[in-house]
């Protein structure tokens, strides 16, 4: 073998390393690629929408002091003047026929939790009542005095 020979072979084996590092550049700049691409996935796994709701959309008042989501999905709302129902679309009023004790006062609503039937358990002050989103119905609970009620009894 001559000179032009090892020289060959030289400029051979420089062509190969080349290829060799450029194919790892490559391999790298696409795992980083691909990391890069993956962040902003990562990054918006939980998208919100919010809904700014207020009189105008119909709530009864501005102030609403407790507020609770129910097994249905439907949001439920007491306010200063009553209880309202949102559906995500449409605001429902519970106003009660003149007269009518089935139904629930138009009154301020402080606490109201769902029970394990499906019913609404709502505080109006010092009252407490229950209110059947079927039916629309509200009943008041007769609770003792001296006997202790647990907040999530059901």
């Amino acid at each position: 073998m001559g000179d032009s020979d090892n020289l060959l072979m030289d400029e051979c084996a420089g062509t190969l390393i080349l290829k060799t590092t450029s194919t790892a550049l490559k391999r790298q700049l696409q795992i980083i690629c691909l990391i890069l691409l993956s962040l902003p996935v990562c990054g918006q796994l939980r998208q919100y929408v919010f809904n700014r709701l207020s009189s105008r959309e119909g709530l009864a008042s501005n102030f609403v002091y407790t507020i609770f989501q129910d097994q249905k999905g439907f949001m439920w709302f007491g306010t200063a003047n009553g209880l309202q129902r949102y559906d995500g679309r449409k605001i429902i009023r519970f106003t009660p026929p003149p007269g009518s004790d089935e139904y629930l006062p138009p009154v301020s609503i402080s606490q109201m939790f769902e029970d394990k039937r499906g019913r609404i358990w709502v505080r109006c002050g010092k009252d407490v009542g229950l209110f059947d989103p079927a039916t629309f119905r509200y009943r008041r609970a007769v609770i003792s005095p001296g006997t202790e009620v647990h907040p999530r009894a059901g």
